[in-house]
């Protein structure tokens, strides 16, 4: 049976106010994705303004040489 990849993007801030506090809660986060069956997941941590500068130089973050 083939699996389901999901992708998903977070902002570091959601996941907690403590890098302490964003590890545990991110793990917990994946330990229940992969408890109830789940096989691929790719995630995304990032800040609004690593997007932004990402939009605006492409070519530094490898999106188009």
């Amino acid at each position: 049976m083939d699996g389901v990849s999901n992708t998903f993007s977070i902002p570091a801030p959601s996941l907690g106010k403590t890098t302490n506090d964003r590890l545990n809660n991110l793990c917990a986060l994946l330990d229940g994705y992969f408890t109830n069956g789940a096989q691929h997941l790719n995630v995304n941590v990032m800040s609004r303004e690593m997007l932004v500068e990402a939009s605006l130089f492409l070519c530094s973050y490898g999106l188009f040489d």
